[in-house]
């Protein structure tokens, strides 16, 4: 009874003559002598009791039963590779479930996410992100174990990691028509960003048309660039082509939203603590750039 073919060294040796079809090239690739790679093909051919491999002085080929050999071949070192891979690989310690405001999404999430693979390279991370309620649902429902959210500064809930000042963004040429109402961008209710602003202009008598409304910020970003109204964003968020709206323009100074770190009930894991002390460390970056008198961290 025939040896199973399963000798790994014989295996990448004929795969190398096969690929590079020269004994002597795929002993300079395998970094080993020619003689060696020769004892390795003759040794596989008795195994396989087949030829597998013609030699002749001038080129190197294979049998018909060598072609269906490679195919194999192939197929068995690429599991071995990744089996290898899986066994070298450290180990995943813990999941984290993550729900993310969409404005820290859309601007701060890449550098957050960066730092927690960076620290923490055997926790694995899912993450979703949305308005509140989606957010809020996800917890409630077990598809999120932690939060970051926002809420209406003083009605707190969750730990507060920081308070983050609105400002009116926009292109200059929304405003251009004097008296004319205020082209709103907004997102549909409930906003707690939306009442900030509403509120804001109610107490400056101010009136405003709602020129476009959405359930993300990607929709109400476009608007803005296009140039066809101002909207309320936090100043951490503001996105490349757009800027504050100047105080000349005469909206009315916007309040603050508190961004909070809101968790289950369940047992929080070490991936979840690790991911909370990621955002934690992010927030007060957030504060000392702003008490240095910067506007973009």
């Amino acid at each position: 009874m025939k040896k199973d073919i399963v000798d790994a060294d014989q295996l990448r040796a004929f795969q190398a003559v096969a690929e590079s079809g020269s004994f002597t090239r795929a002993a300079a690739k395998l970094g080993a002598a020619q003689s060696s790679i020769s004892h390795q093909i003759a040794r596989l051919e008795k195994r396989a009791g087949r030829l597998l491999i013609r030699r002749t002085t001038r080129r190197v080929q294979l049998t018909p039963a060598g072609t269906a050999m490679l195919v194999y071949v192939r197929s068995i070192l690429e599991m071995a590779d990744d089996a290898r891979r899986q066994l070298n690989d450290p180990p995943i310690e813990g999941v984290v479930k993550v729900g993310i405001a969409d404005e820290f999404a859309a601007t701060k999430l890449a550098s957050v996410l960066g730092i927690f693979r960076n620290r923490h390279p055997r926790f694995q991370i899912q993450f979703l992100t949305g308005r509140n309620d989606y957010l809020s649902e996800a917890l409630e429902k077990g598809r999120a174990d932690i939060i970051l959210a926002k809420c209406l500064s003083g009605k707190r809930r969750g730990e507060l990691l920081w308070r983050e000042r609105l400002i009116w963004i926009g292109q200059p040429s929304a405003l251009s028509k004097r008296d004319a109402p205020i082209p709103l961008l907004t997102l549909l209710r409930p906003s707690e960003t939306r009442e900030v602003a509403e509120a804001a202009l109610l107490a400056a008598h101010r009136t405003w048309t709602v020129a476009a409304e959405g359930d993300n910020l990607t929709g109400l970003i476009a608007a803005a660039q296009a140039g066809l109204g101002v909207m309320a964003l936090g100043r951490n968020f503001v996105p490349p082509g757009l800027g504050e709206i100047p105080v000349a323009a005469g909206l009315p100074r916007l309040g603050t939203l508190d961004y909070v770190i809101d968790h289950s009930d369940r047992r929080v894991d070490p991936a979840a603590h690790a991911f909370e002390e990621i955002l934690r460390r992010f927030a007060q970056h957030l504060i000392t750039e702003h008490e240095a008198g910067r506007t973009e961290p």
